[in-house]
């Protein structure tokens, strides 16, 4: 059976459609990508399927005892609890097994339980009922399983202490991902979960969901994470969901046959309407009346074949006022921190005319540190920045901030231009603020509205050089392919910091990468960058034994090196092969009643408990060491 299926659901809001005629079916194992234009309906079909929301018409069934787990767009969690206290209360069900397991142990210890042989066997059963549910659930290794997902999401040990009213928006919704992950649901409903995510987190996260037991349903508009997780597209588009098999490549291909077919069957249609009236117009008062009649009741009968209409998409333009000199920027020995923590040290780099950088790494490890300094709004510890002859300077920060709150788009859009309001309407359709929305407070816009409102605003300027950090965030994919070919013909020099492969692959000239407290340079696009990375990491790899070999006797070293780790090794193996079997002994001993009757059943179980917490550390030291004799090989 299913575990989730809509029929015919439509939905309304003030009387206006959002989803009409919707039939979709979530099978166990699926990983669904739910696209759609800003506004189409997406998180209200989410809300819907989760229950969280009520449908007007039509139907809508789920298989018994799901369990559902949904990432939210706006995050609220306990704001007086530590991250490490929210992301473990996932696990709430092993914290009951465990305590359940412990009064067991304590029940069979007391003197009347074993004097009485019935009881004692119905509490033993229990006990190896919890035993084995805890272990299937993973119950030995639940500090790793937290451990590993805050540090998967870019959520360092040194958050884990700290209480959620003192984080930012990102990390409020990285820690409410990692309580979701954790909780393993049996349909997992995510909404924007990459929009706060770096490039290795959102690798983590895809690796995590591509293992995924459950049904997955997310939102997202990226392209790459789209292609790497989803079995199945849905598209929301005109009020209606289409259906694709396989990822968001697959999905392009599908799509365009689909209108190729749509197209080709709507030119049969017209013509047979046209063959119709003909014969209608021809017949109707003739000897073939009765004909004429029935060829009208098949006209009136035709369903209109409908062809999905083309959206509106930004249009953008972008040209700068003047060239700039050809010698754009010059970075010499600059170096940055802050408090006891060392952002970058001593980076140099020159930048040419049209040269797309594109600056990544880690959250936090100083990309947007870099370009506030580029942009003279903070100093260097050390180094210099000279920009050249000409600049012209244009910034789009990720927070997406506007001056004036409190001010409608128009005027908020005329403050900083030369307009005159009738050219600024005109001028804002081109970003998709038509009709009264343009008289919409600042305050009132959602992530993508503000976004496009940077961008209306940014490209009056005319800038030469633009800084942009983050600009694809809150964008749909249409948008995003708008900005791409825009920036791909722009004139001037781009610094952009992104975590949208897809953008990064079509744009980036050049890299500047931040690792390890410095800031390497590569000059050559994103997937270039990415094989070169690769390289130098097999190439340490290798290396990394053969450091420090000399000449003479010290040339045996890795050798002695490699036979003591597999001395380790094997004397590991005879610890991890010995309590194992002590462990099978007292699983034995502890299915014989007569031990409780003679006291020695608690003991048993109290150092079962402790053989598999030792084991636990044991397979942990074993997986670290056979690595590193693998790595000598």
């Amino acid at each position: 059976m299913s575990l989730l299926s809509a029929h015919n659901i439509h939905k309304y809001y003030a009387g206006n459609p959002v989803l009409i005629d919707v039939n979709c079916v979530l099978e166990r194992g699926e990983r669904v990508g739910l696209i759609g234009r800003n506004g189409s309906g997406k998180t209200t079909l989410l809300r819907l399927l989760a229950h969280m929301e009520d449908y007007d018409e039509g139907n809508l069934q789920m298989a018994s005892g799901l369990r559902l787990g949904y990432l939210t767009q706006g995050v609220e969690l306990p704001e007086a609890m530590t991250v490490w206290q929210v992301a473990s209360s996932a696990l709430g069900e092993l914290h009951g097994l465990e305590k359940r397991l412990r009064q067991l142990e304590s029940a069979m210890g007391e003197p009347q339980v074993m004097a009485d042989a019935s009881q004692l066997t119905k509490i033993m059963d229990e006990y190896t009922r919890v035993s084995a549910e805890f272990e299937r659930m993973g119950g030995y290794e639940k500090e790793v399983q937290v451990r590993t997902t805050l540090m998967g999401l870019g959520l360092p040990e040194t958050l884990w202490t700290q209480r959620i009213h003192t984080l930012s928006g990102g990390q409020r919704t990285r820690v409410a991902l990692a309580k979701l992950l954790l909780e393993r649901p049996d349909v997992l409903f995510l909404d924007e979960p990459t929009n706060h995510l770096d490039i290795e987190a959102i690798t983590w996260l895809e690796n995590h969901l591509t293992n995924f037991s459950g049904a997955l349903l997310v939102v997202s508009h990226d392209r790459e994470f789209l292609d790497k997780v989803v079995t199945r597209i849905w598209e929301l588009e005109d009020h209606h969901l289409t259906t694709y098999v396989g990822n968001y490549s697959a999905y392009l291909g599908q799509k365009q046959e689909r209108i190729k077919r749509q197209q080709l069957l709507l030119r049969e249609q017209e013509r047979e309407r046209i063959q119709l009236q003909n014969l209608i117009a021809k017949f109707r008062a003739g000897t073939r009346a009765t004909a004429a009649k029935s060829w009208e009741k098949r006209l009136a009968r035709m369903e209109r074949i409908q062809i999905s209409r083309k959206s509106r998409t930004m249009r953008l333009n972008l040209q700068a006022r003047r060239r700039s000199g050809n010698d754009v920027l010059k970075i010499q020995a600059l170096s940055k921190g802050f408090a006891s923590k060392s952002l970058f040290q001593g980076f140099s780099a020159e930048v040419k005319m049209r040269e797309r950088v594109a600056l990544l790494g880690p959250n936090g490890s100083g990309k947007t540190t870099l370009l506030r300094l580029l942009l003279g709004e903070i100093p260097p510890d050390e180094g210099r920045i000279k920009w050249g002859a000409s600049i012209d300077l244009g910034y789009f920060r990720q927070d997406l901030s506007l001056p004036a709150e409190d001010l409608s788009v128009l005027d908020c859009l005329l403050e900083t231009s030369k307009l005159q309001p009738a050219d600024g309407r005109s001028y804002l359709a081109r970003f998709l603020f038509t009709g009264d929305t343009v008289f919409q407070p600042v305050s009132t816009l959602s992530g993508g509205e503000r976004n496009r409102l940077i961008l209306a605003k940014l490209l009056l300027t005319g800038a030469n050089v633009l800084v942009l950090d983050e600009p694809t965030n809150h964008l749909d994919i249409p948008s995003r392919q708008v900005l791409e070919e825009a920036l791909y013909d722009y004139d001037g020099t781009l610094f952009v910091v992104s975590h949208d492969r897809y953008f990064l692959r079509r744009l980036a000239t050049r890299v500047w990468y931040f690792t390890e407290g410095t800031i390497r340079d590569y000059p050559m696009g994103y997937t270039e960058f990415l094989v070169e990375l690769e390289r130098q990491q097999k190439e340490k790899e290798v290396d990394q034994p053969r450091a420090g070999k000399r000449v003479g006797a010290q040339e045996t070293a890795p050798k002695v090196a490699k036979e003591q780790l597999l001395q380790a090794l094997s004397q590991l193996e005879q610890q991890i092969a010995a309590l194992e079997a002590e462990r099978d002994s007292l699983y034995e001993q502890m299915a014989d009643a007569d031990l409780y009757r003679h006291g020695g059943g608690q003991e048993a179980v109290l150092r079962c408990r402790q053989i598999e917490q030792e084991l636990q550390q044991l397979y942990a030291r074993w997986e670290q060491e056979a690595l590193q004799v693998e790595n000598r090989r």
